[in-house]
């Protein structure tokens, strides 16, 4: 509301602007140094100002109607709005604005999460040849021990198991490789990535700087 307010005051200068131009130009027509085309043009711009005067005054009312509706107020109760806008341009932060956004870009961040991911697979390759132990301990009730047949019993299986490996045909080797090369494609992809993010921050930048200019 206060924008089209100040909008509106803007307007009716140039409506008063150009109608005491229109008075200026029918002047010089009776002395001779204007033309009839002078003054068409003069009037066009006029008529199209004080159009959009109207529109201006009847968008402000709209908005004037549904302030007062969300305010429970009755139609016609007198509103008077006061205030403007003044524009201050920010101080920008370039490379501040381009870490905020490598942070919190979600192409960055799933980047990211590959990548730990694939080393933790790299890391995980790195035990397969490491030697393990176990153990399984099994426990049950049974029947059908002599003399007793119908005689339920505890019984328990217990085996412990001891694994060297020796020899794995070099899977080993070729797992951690295999995980290197991914986290290599992906620091990769990590670069492109933040070089498209930090291009379209500056980007952004350049146009809010170069609008402020205007």
């Amino acid at each position: 509301i206060l924008f089209l307010q100040d909008s509106l005051r803007v307007q009716a200068e140039t409506v008063k602007t150009l109608d005491d131009h229109l008075a200026v130009a029918r002047k010089k027509l009776e002395a001779g140094t204007a033309t009839e085309l002078d003054i068409l043009n003069t009037q066009v711009r006029l008529v199209t100002a004080q159009n959009q005067v109207v529109d201006l005054d009847a968008a402000r009312e709209k908005e004037m109607l549904a302030l007062r509706r969300l305010m429970g107020l009755e139609d016609r109760v007198p509103l008077e709005l006061e205030g403007g806008f003044k524009y201050e341009p920010a101080a920008l932060d370039d490379e501040g604005l381009v870490r905020q956004a490598e942070q919190n870009r979600p192409e960055t961040k799933a980047v990211q999460d590959m990548i730990r991911s694939a080393d933790l697979q790299f890391r995980l390759a790195g035990l397969a040849d490491r030697p393990s132990l176990s153990l399984n301990v099994l426990t049950g009730w049974k029947n059908g021990y002599l003399p007793n047949l119908n005689t339920w019993k505890l019984n328990y299986v217990a085996a412990l198991a001891a694994d060297v490996p020796i020899f794995n045909g070099n899977k080993t080797r070729s797992m951690k490789a295999e995980a290197e090369a991914s986290i290599r494609a992906l620091q990769d992809r990590s670069r492109d990535v933040e070089g498209m993010v930090r291009m379209e921050v500056l980007q952004a930048a350049a146009d809010l700087k170069a609008a402020a200019q205007k």
